[in-house]
């Protein structure tokens, strides 16, 4: 099985996604766990030992200069990094235009990721549904109704692909 997760931005947000990573893979030992993530935080993804390969991404620079050619070639380079062997589920953490269009691109069987509602781009719902359509998302994720919106966000995550979320440990 091979599984992607993308949540490229944000280094608290990444390191709180990193449970998520750890939960998949006591679920699926065997599994085969990648993680997109912007070029600056790789190393804190390369140091959880459940994620076998992380896939640099450099949006933050790209989107000034989408136009130039090197650019551009960085860009097809990435893409077919990420599209080298397809996945059995991609999951989008963070819930941007961004990250649904890198899953999007992402050959996988199954995509999930969070209603365009709980993200921080809320569109309305008939741009919400046709959007989701577009990218693909199989599985949408609800809006945590709880006040730690980050515990939560993984547990709907976990849940979603049948995973139970490890139990904290005192």
């Amino acid at each position: 099985m091979r599984i992607l997760i993308v949540k490229m931005t944000s280094m608290g947000d990444i390191v709180h996604a990193q449970p998520l990573a750890t939960d998949l893979r006591r679920a699926f030992p065997d599994a085969r766990i990648e993680w997109v993530v912007e070029k600056p935080f790789a190393p804190i993804c390369s140091l959880n030992p459940a994620v076998d390969r992380v896939i640099p991404i450099s949006w933050r620079r790209w989107r000034k200069k989408l136009l130039s050619r090197a650019v551009r070639a960085e860009m097809l380079a990435f893409h077919q990094e990420l599209g080298s062997a397809p996945y059995d589920l991609a999951i989008d953490c963070q819930g941007l235009l961004k990250s649904a269009a890198v899953t999007r691109l992402a050959p996988a069987a199954l995509r999930v990721g969070p209603a365009w509602a709980f993200a921080r781009e809320p569109l309305d719902d008939i741009e919400d549904a046709l959007l989701q359509g577009m990218l693909g998302v199989e599985v949408v994720i609800e809006r945590p109704t709880v006040l730690d919106a980050r515990v939560e966000h993984r547990r709907v995550l976990a849940r979603a692909v049948h995973v139970d979320p490890v139990a904290r440990r005192t």
